[in-house]
C-alpha cells in the first residue's frame, strides 16, 4: 500500500512540526521501520504508530490510520530516543 490520504487538516499538522508530505511518506519506505497497532488510541478507526528514518535522515514517530485503502497520517514528530529503543529501531 503506497497511496496516501492528505487534506488541509493533516497537511497543517505535518507542516507545524516541520515535515513535508514527501518526507513523511518516505518513512513508510524505510525497510527498518517498525509499525505497531495503537490500541489505546483506536476507536472508530484502528490507529497505528510507525517509527522510521526519513529521506531527510530524521527519525520520525508517525500516528496513522488506513482509510479507503490509503495511509492517512494523523500526527508526526521527531522520534525520541526511548521510542526508537521501544520500537526496537537501531540507533
Amino acid at each position: 500500500m503506497e497511496a496516501f490520504d492528505w487534506d488541509n487538516g493533516n497537511l497543517q499538522k505535518a507542516q507545524k512540526h516541520g515535515h513535508s508530505p514527501d518526507e513523511i511518506e518516505s518513512v513508510f519506505r524505510d525497510e527498518k521501520a517498525v509499525v505497531r497497532a495503537d490500541a489505546k488510541h483506536s476507536g472508530i478507526e484502528e490507529r497505528f504508530n510507525i517509527v522510521g528514518k526519513s529521506q531527510a535522515e530524521n527519525y520520525l514517530y508517525i500516528t496513522f490510520t488506513i482509510r479507503d485503502e490509503k495511509i492517512r497520517p494523523i500526527s508526526v514528530r521527531k522520534a525520541k530516543d526511548k521510542e526508537k529503543r521501544a520500537f526496537g529501531y537501531p540507533d
